[in-house]
């Protein structure tokens, strides 16, 4: 994670490892007690979460009082939003702790009796996706806006003022992805695509106005209205 001019890589013996180009390379280690963390940045703090604990360190790198998960909860996905850190439980709460103070975990009114697999920041608004194939939309007064249904919803991809949702059977590697796109003013659906191959989300990525998507063999460029603009062959299998 790039955290404060310095690039800091988590890594699997409990430490941090810290690197500051301006001083040449490697910096310093801090220890961390989170086994195999993720790292994001909220409100000029350093956030090592994993699936059932927190880790919060200052812009000096130095930990703050610990945040137990409430309850024994296990965390699906975390991200920053609006000063909170927004997180999904296996159990189907969407948790949020205040990113300026740190201080107790509350949980969303909203909460159903649905496995939450992941959680994504849509400007002002936070999108909840759900096993059963849903996705809520919160507003910032943490109330639920919309509900989004869907048949084979793999993940969600938000860009700007549209919503790309990726429908597919990930149990089938031949299976091809189905693209659709919502409006960020009403939540309607504005168009659908049907792709000619099937997308990993990891293999999906922004570049400026467009969108990147590599396959096995190429990568394609598609424009906003997910219209292929251009495909160069790879050198090897990436």
């Amino acid at each position: 994670a790039a955290f404060d001019g310095r690039l800091v890589v988590a890594c699997t013996d409990l430490v941090l490892r810290v690197y500051s180009f301006a001083d040449g390379g490697w910096q310093q280690s801090v220890d961390c007690e989170v086994v195999y963390p993720s790292l994001l940045v909220s409100e000029g703090r350093l956030v090592a979460w994993s699936s059932d604990d927190v880790c919060v360190f200052n812009s000096e790198l130095e930990r703050l009082p610990p945040h137990d998960m409430p309850d024994d909860e296990v965390i699906s996905a975390l991200e920053a939003w609006l000063g909170w850190l927004a997180g999904v439980t296996e159990s189907g709460k969407v948790l949020l702790l205040d990113s300026a103070n740190f201080g107790d975990w509350f949980s969303l009114a909203a909460t159903i009796s649905d496995p939450a697999a992941d959680v994504y920041p849509w400007n002002r608004l936070l999108i909840v996706r759900y096993d059963s194939g849903t996705a809520r939309i919160f507003d910032e007064q943490r109330t639920v806006r919309h509900v989004l249904s869907f048949h084979q919803l793999s993940f969600i991809r938000p860009v700007a003022e549209q919503l790309y949702a990726v429908e597919q059977n990930n149990d089938d590697d031949d299976a091809r992805s189905v693209i659709r796109v919502f409006s960020a003013d009403d939540y309607r659906c504005l168009f659908t695509r049907r792709m000619p191959f099937k997308i990993e989300e990891d293999r999906l990525v922004q570049w400026e106005d467009h969108l990147v998507v590599l396959t096995k063999d190429q990568l394609c460029m598609f424009d906003e209205r997910w219209v292929c603009r251009g495909t160069a062959g790879l050198p090897a299998q990436i």
